[in-house]
This record gives C-alpha cells, sequence and structure tokens, in this order.
C-alpha cells in the first residue's frame, strides 16, 4: 500500500470522487479521505502494481482532476509507503456514501428555501 498527501483548496471541490474514479481507471483500490485539518486530503492506495500507483500518482500531481478548479492548483507529497492498518473497505464505503447524502440532502434543502422564497416574492408583486 501506498501513501500521499494533497494539501490546497483539496476540499469540497469533488477531489475525492474524482480520485476514486481515476484509480478505477488504473486498476486500483484508491481511498481519499478528507483530514481534519480542512485543508487536506490523505489518499490511500491499497492495492495495484507498483507502474500503475506511480502513473496514477504522476497523473494526479501533473493534472487537476478536482471537479471544482478554483483557485491554485494543490499540491502533492511524495508517495511514500503506508505504515498504517488495513482500511475497511466495508466501513470507508459506508462512510463516504453516508457523507456524500448528507451533502446532497443539505444542497436539495438549501435550493427548496431559494424556490420557496421566489414563488412568494413573485405573489407578492
Amino acid at each position: 500500500m501506498k501513501i500521499f498527501t494533497m494539501s490546497g483548496e483539496v476540499q469540497e471541490r469533488g477531489l475525492r470522487m474524482q480520485l476514486i474514479n481515476l484509480g478505477f481507471k488504473y486498476g486500483l483500490r484508491v481511498y481519499p479521505r478528507n483530514i481534519e485539518d480542512g485543508k487536506n486530503v490523505e489518499v490511500i492506495i491499497v492495492n495495484g502494481g507498483s507502474k500503475e500507483m506511480k502513473d496514477f500518482y504522476e497523473f494526479v500531481r501533473d493534472n487537476d482532476v478536482r471537479l471544482s478548479r478554483t483557485g491554485s492548483m494543490y499540491i502533492l507529497n511524495s508517495l511514500t509507503e503506508y505504515k498504517g492498518p488495513p482500511p475497511d473497505w466495508t466501513q470507508l464505503t459506508l462512510e463516504f456514501i453516508l457523507e456524500q447524502l448528507a451533502k446532497g440532502a443539505y444542497e436539495y434543502f438549501q435550493i427548496k428555501k431559494l424556490l420557496e422564497k421566489l414563488v412568494e416574492d413573485k405573489q407578492n408583486t
């Protein structure tokens, strides 16, 4: 397993889903997670060949893979051996899905409020 950290404008940019999808294209299982400092994303590459891991890392390093590409390009630290416990994929997947669902629900209700206000304003004019 390998690991690297991305810093810069990396949270709330659609980066983690992009990394997971890109990992599939390289034949890798990738687990990106936000670090609690609110500024960085840690990426663990769990399986795959050395060449694929290196190619994936270099592609992410050389190309802005964020969905929202505002601000400056992120920075990657070096690709190193991961020495932590093996990730529990079931738990990590469930956490990621629940987090994304919660974000989607929040966005839905924000849009719903705006639409209701627009309708109310229209009726009052």
